[in-house]
């Protein structure tokens, strides 16, 4: 019976799919992680600093030849303090003495270690150009953080650069886990940390938070980097700096990592008046965070917001916000949700007062208001372009048509609200592992503008549930300003973009390289031309759509009109095919029910 029902079950997956294109991808499986007891127990310590040290690796993706020794850029391979719990240990024809410095891994390669009489096959691989950051936890694993990506855990960092330690043991008050989907993708996760002190990493200002990316949705490693560096050539203010670096955990190799300044406020990051900052001189000896948490209902507004004993007497401003997943309001202490549906997280202040997150929330449903009327005017009279810096969201959306980014408008969008002003901007920019033909292209602002201008033509409420990016679409002075705008930018993406691809790309190559090999997968997936070829491909299509824009949007509105309207997001399916998809399924589902009643019937008599 159990069969018959996952029979028809899967039946119903394919009608459904058919219809509306909606199977699931299968899941890569992730590649196994090292294990943490590996049969061949080395320890290398890599510079004069003991806490710069690595293991040997045993990676259980590779049966044949599973032992690997991961060692950095410019270290002195001949003077390498190899640590052992063996009675005796040869590489080679050589014997080592634990604890002494030896020149046998002078050079990579491959070879055999014997240790007690039992033989090892061993790969010796080595980065080169890169820093490389070692990480030490205070439980001396990653266990509790890879359980729970919010757990938090005190450790120390050491950094070695050109062949010495530039950074000991700098203390931090925490590691913790980072990321959405590509915290469940792969065994490769991204890190958040805090340093005790401001602490300038890899020539990059000082600060306490940093981004620790590892871009395991990226096989090339490089989309993450390509975008910063892209909004560095628009006049958006605020992108983060970034470096290349190879990370150790523990002594266990985790990878090619990019190293990035947090989203966040403060000097030489969003430099804004901080809120968080005005909150606790308001509220001095008190813990904001133990703060008990209100979640509650104002008319068309969900608000969440702290309890603060006091608010600053200016809360104005500054405000960093992030579109996010609407699940996301239930798990933030300060987030609100519009009558839309949108749901925009506070980063600052990250404690709200009830009278800053209604504040903020009011002025961005106004906004939002405004943007949903056909002529873009509220009901207080004000136009949409009087709540927003048209510049940078023209800049910040052109961004993200250019990358094709697939996660635009849903989440890691910035945007953010100084003091004294009463326009949002956008910023900064963030999270491109899933863009550059790495995954399904998002929709390009003209799909964008036909769909929301035939959503208002047919008095539709589509749109209602549409981001912000459709919302701006759907007026023609938007659409015109980033026509107006991208020439320029174009010239600048050309002219700089390749260039730099190629010399990162020749600065990563062996760390790349040692990635692949740590984590499965095939160094060739994504090659520099790819990324090389895109950026004069992107560029020409955009410039010849926006110099035809009217026309285009037109063409688009005839084909919606001549399909008989769309279904939703990029699909090109029409209303009738939908009928008859929810049809197919209803009369599969009511197949089941009589299968199983027939079932019962017969078990009872």
């Amino acid at each position: 019976m159990k069969g018959m029902v996952k029979a028809v079950a899967a039946i119903t997956l394919i009608i459904a799919s058919l219809f509306f294109g909606c199977v699931p991808a299968a899941a890569e499986e992730a590649f196994p992680d090292a294990l943490a007891e590996p049969s061949l127990k080395l320890r290398v310590d890599l510079f004069d600093d003991a806490q710069a040290y690595t293991y040997v690796h045993e990676l259980p993706g590779y049966p044949d030849a599973p032992y690997v020794l991961f060692l950095p850029a410019d270290c002195d391979r001949t003077r390498l303090r190899v640590s052992f719990d063996a009675r005796q240990l040869k590489v080679g024809d050589a014997v080592l003495r634990s604890g002494d410095a030896t020149d046998v891994f002078a050079a990579d390669g491959n070879f055999t270690v014997e240790a007690d009489g039992v033989t090892y096959p061993l790969r010796v691989l080595s980065s080169a150009n890169l820093p490389s950051i070692y990480i030490s936890t205070e439980s001396g694993s990653l266990a509790a953080i890879h359980a729970d990506k919010e757990h938090r855990e005190a450790g120390a960092l050491t950094v070695a650069e050109n062949g010495a330690v530039t950074l000991a043991g700098s203390a931090l008050s925490y590691i913790k886990g980072r990321g959405n989907s590509s915290w469940k993708s792969n065994e490769k996760r991204s890190y958040s940390i805090k340093f005790s002190e401001k602490t300038g990493l890899l020539g990059m200002s000082a600060a306490k938070k940093w981004a620790l990316v590892s871009d395991n949705m990226d096989k090339s490693l490089m989309r993450n980097a390509i975008a910063y560096s892209a909004a560095k050539r628009t006049d958006l203010p605020f992108t983060v700096d970034f470096r290349f670096a190879d990370l150790y955990i523990n002594g266990g190799y985790r990878g090619n990592y990019l190293i990035c300044e947090k989203v966040e406020v403060g000097s030489g990051r969003v430099d804004i008046a901080d809120l968080d900052d005005a909150n606790e001189q308001a509220n001095p000896g008190v813990d904001l965070a133990s703060i008990p948490v209100v979640k509650e209902t104002q008319g068309d507004l969900k608000l969440s917001w702290s309890e603060l004993p006091a608010e600053p007497q200016d809360i104005s401003g500054g405000y960093l916000l992030e579109y996010d997943y609407p699940e996301e309001f239930d798990l933030r202490p300060a987030a609100f949700q519009t009558a839309n549906g949108t749901t925009l997280v506070l980063h600052a202040p990250e404690y709200a007062g009830k009278g800053e997150i209604s504040y903020v929330a009011a002025l961005y449903a106004a906004f939002e208001e405004a943007l949903l009327s056909p002529d873009g005017v509220n009901a207080q009279g004000k136009h949409y372009t009087e709540y927003i810096d048209i510049p940078s969201f023209v800049d910040g959306i052109l961004i993200y048509d250019f990358t094709s980014d697939q996660d635009r408008g849903h989440s890691s969008w910035y945007i953010y609200l100084p003091a004294g002003e009463q326009r949002f901007h956008m910023g900064p920019m963030w999270d491109f592992d899933q863009s550059m033909d790495n995954a399904e292209h998002a929709l390009f602002c003209v799909e964008t503008a036909a769909k929301t201008r035939y959503d208002a033509s047919k008095h539709v409420k589509k749109l209602q549930r549409e981001t912000f990016i459709e919302q701006l679409c759907s007026h023609e002075d938007f659409i015109d300003a980033m026509a107006d705008r991208f020439p320029a930018l174009a010239d600048a993406f050309e002219s700089d973009l390749n260039g730099e691809i190629a010399a990162l790309f020749a600065r990563i190559a062996s760390s790349a390289s040692a990635d692949a090999i740590r984590w499965g997968y095939d160094p060739g997936l994504y090659q520099d031309t790819q990324l090389r070829d895109y950026i004069p491909a992107r560029c020409a299509k955009l410039r010849a759509d926006f110099a035809n824009i009217d026309a285009l949007i037109e063409q688009a509105l005839q084909a919606i009109e001549a399909q008989g309207g769309y279904a939703s997001g990029a699909s090109t399916q029409t209303p009738l095919r939908i009928v008859l998809g929810v049809a197919a399924v209803a009369a599969v589902g009511v197949g089941i029910f009589l299968v199983i009643r027939a079932a019962r019937r017969r078990k009872t008599e």
